[in-house]
């Protein structure tokens, strides 16, 4: 009988579920197949830890399971071990992700509007291209992302030009 591949479950919002399936250029399935072609990849599977003894696991509302590339420096560990993420690499691993997310979503929206699209085309593109449903990331919570993003801009856009002018 065939071992089962090892894994680790995150807990994760249902976008940013989302993200890691248009990352790692898969269609929507129960498991993520975790790999190292991306800095998501790298990233996450540096985080994993091993344990001789079973790990109590975390409660998870939003699990998703990434299954562990093996390569043969870690075959054996992988094979022997209890594989699992500590609570603060867990919290590291959704940080990146989100700070991630916000990067493509800002470069994705400064893109779309160099080229001239509106705002309300600009989100549904974004969610299109993401597959993000109407429950992982609504329409309006982009809106009001890109809201306060732009105006950041404009109090920066200010100040600079206050600090010009008072010099």
């Amino acid at each position: 009988m065939e071992s089962q591949r090892p894994y680790i479950v995150l807990d994760l919002p249902n976008y940013l579920i989302d993200f890691l399936y248009h990352e790692f250029k898969i269609g929507k399935k129960d498991e993520l197949m975790l790999n190292r072609d991306n800095c998501i990849g790298k990233y996450i599977n540096s985080m994993w830890e091993s344990s001789p003894l079973p790990v109590k696991k975390r409660k998870a509302e939003n699990p998703v399971k990434l299954l562990l590339p093996i390569n043969q420096d870690d075959h054996y560990k992988l094979s022997r071990s209890f594989i699992y993420v500590s609570d603060l690499k867990h919290r590291m691993i959704v940080d990146y992700l989100q700070s991630s997310f916000e990067l493509r979503r800002d470069q994705f929206f400064n893109e779309a509007y160099k080229r001239g699209y509106k705002q309300v085309d600009i989100i549904e593109a974004f969610m299109k291209a993401y597959g993000m449903k109407n429950n992982s990331m609504n329409f309006d919570q982009l809106k009001k992302m890109d809201y306060r993003k732009r105006e950041y801009l404009r109090e920066n856009i200010a100040k600079n030009i206050q600090s010009i002018i008072y010099q």
